[in-house]
C-alpha cells in the first residue's frame, strides 16, 4: 500500500512539474533536464558510465541555481526560478525524498550537500556505517527522481572536521569513493556527483591530492564570496576554474557565491554571470542566506540579479 501511495504521489508531482514549467516559460527547467541521471542498472564503479571525454566548457544556457531559507518566496521576489536548490543534510539524517519531491513539483533540482560531521571517517571507510548510506540508495531508487550529491564539501580549507589539518588527504580520498561506491551498489540511480571545493589560495590543501578521480565525480563545484566592491568573476574564481581544469574536464559549476553589499553590487552581479558564460561553465548557485547577503533588501542588487539571470536562461 505504501508503495502504490508513493507511486501515485510522484506521478502526481510529474504532471505538476510540467503545469509548472509550461507557466514559468524559459525560466524554468524540468529536473530531469538540469542534471546527468547516473546508471540505470546495478554497475561497479569502474562500470558507472562518466563522460570522461566530455570537455568542461559548457556551451548551452547558463543554469541558475539558490540557497534559500524558502524557494516560492525567493522566486516571487525575484521574478526568477532557479533549476537547482541547494539543501543541506548532516550525516545520520535520513534522504531527504520529501524535499526532493517537492523541488520537483516546482520543476527545479535538488541538490544534496552532505556533510559527514560527528561521524568518523575511518569507520566509513571501515564500513561502519554501511546500513546509512543503503538506507540513502534505497530512498534514491525508490523515489526516481534525480539529484545532486555534494559530499564533504570544502575540503581544501580547515574550517570542516573533513578538511585540510583535520584529516589526510588519502583518508578524505578513501571516505569519497567508500561513499559513492557504497551508494552505487546498493541501488543508487539517480545521483550526478559533485565535488565540491573552495576557493583556492597559496596555502590551501591542493586540489590534485583531494581529487578522487574522474570514475568517481560528474561534475565540479567553486564555491566563494564577493567580499568587497573590487571583487570581480576574473579575481574571484578564474584561479580556482584553471585548477580544477588542470586536473579534470568534468562540468564546472559555481556551487555557491555570495555577494557582500555595496554601491558596486548590482554591477559585481551582473559581472558573475558574464564571466561564468565566458568560462564556459554550466550553473552559477547564488548564497542569499542570512542578511549579510541577501537580495531583497537591496532592490538595485536584486534587479541585476534578475536581469542578469533571464539573459542566461
Amino acid at each position: 500500500m505504501r508503495t502504490a501511495a508513493l507511486v501515485t504521489v510522484v506521478a502526481c508531482a510529474i504532471a505538476s512539474a510540467l503545469a509548472v514549467v509550461l507557466l514559468r516559460g524559459a525560466g524554468s527547467h524540468l529536473a530531469a533536464a538540469t542534471s546527468t541521471p547516473a546508471a540505470s542498472a546495478p554497475a561497479s564503479p569502474s562500470q558507472v558510465p562518466h563522460d570522461n571525454d566530455r570537455d568542461s566548457t559548457h556551451l548551452g544556457p547558463l543554469k541558475v541555481g539558490v540557497v534559500v531559507n524558502n524557494l516560492p518566496q525567493f522566486e516571487e521576489a525575484a521574478g526568477v526560478y532557479p533549476s537547482i536548490d541547494v539543501k543541506y543534510v548532516q550525516w545520520g539524517s535520513p534522504f531527504p525524498s520529501a524535499e526532493v519531491l517537492e523541488d520537483h513539483g516546482l520543476g527545479v533540482t535538488t541538490m544534496i550537500v552532505l556533510e559527514p560531521n560527528n561521524v568518523s571517517l575511518a569507520g566509513v571507510v571501515n564500513g561502519n556505517d554501511n546500513a546509512y548510506l543503503t538506507s540513502w540508495a534505497r530512498a534514491d531508487l525508490k523515489l526516481g527522481l534525480p539529484v545532486i550529491l555534494s559530499f564533504a564539501p570544502e575540503a581544501n580549507g580547515s574550517w570542516y572536521p573533513w578538511g585540510a589539518r583535520h584529516i589526510t588527504p588519502d583518508l578524505y580520498r578513501e571516505t569519497w569513493r567508500h561513499v559513492h561506491d557504497e551508494l552505487t551498489a546498493t541501488g543508487a540511480r539517480h545521483v550526478t556527483w559533485l565535488w565540491q571545493v573552495n576557493l583556492v589560495w597559496p596555502t590551501s590543501e591542493p586540489l590534485s591530492l583531494l581529487w578522487p578521480g574522474n570514475s568517481y565525480v560528474d561534475e565540479v563545484g567553486i564555491d566563494g564570496q564577493l567580499k568587497n566592491p573590487a571583487a570581480s568573476f576574473t579575481s574571484t574564481f578564474s584561479q580556482t576554474v584553471a585548477q580544477v581544469r588542470a586536473i579534470t574536464e568534468k562540468p564546472v559549476m559555481i556551487s555557491e557565491v555570495a555577494i557582500g553589499r555595496s554601491p558596486q553590487r548590482p554591477a559585481q552581479i551582473t559581472g558573475l554571470f558574464s564571466g561564468a558564460r565566458r568560462d564556459g561553465l554550466y550553473a552559477l548557485i547564488l548564497f542569499d542566506v542570512h542578511s549579510k547577503w541577501q537580495l531583497n533588501s537591496d532592490p538595485a542588487a536584486l534587479d541585476a540579479f534578475r536581469k542578469a539571470a533571464k539573459e542566461v536562461q
